[in-house]
């Protein structure tokens, strides 16, 4: 019943995750690293976690597209093949560098498991 209820919370705080920069407290990585010792509750929790990571990501990526984040949209760029491609790719870059951060730190306290299982 305790496993439960932490898978809960768990679940509920990783749905929270959908912010341009989110705050990985300790608590959620504990909580992640104890979960990790029941495969079918810890899974659905990571699944929650990709899933608002995901959209958080794509929002970000087509606001720099449309909006632009730090300077100019990415389409403004349009008209220059070489430029626009090279904004989208340094973006991509970026938001990937951040997400890999963000999972370290997550899985931070899973000593036990190898990259390969939970990718």
């Amino acid at each position: 019943q305790a496993y439960e209820r932490l898978y809960r919370c768990t679940g509920d705080q990783c749905r929270l995750m959908n912010k341009e920069s989110p705050e990985l407290n300790r608590i959620l990585c504990q909580s992640i690293s104890v979960l990790s010792n029941r495969p079918v509750m810890f899974q659905f929790v990571i699944n929650e976690f990709a899933t608002a990571r995901r959209n958080a990501v794509v929002r970000s990526f087509i606001d720099a597209l449309t909006r632009g984040t730090t300077s100019v949209p990415i389409e403004m760029h349009s008209h220059d093949p070489m430029r626009y491609i090279g904004d989208m790719a340094a973006s991509i870059h970026q938001l990937v560098a951040s997400e890999r951060d963000n999972v370290d730190q997550l899985f931070k306290h899973c000593t036990e498991m190898n990259d390969n299982k939970i990718i």
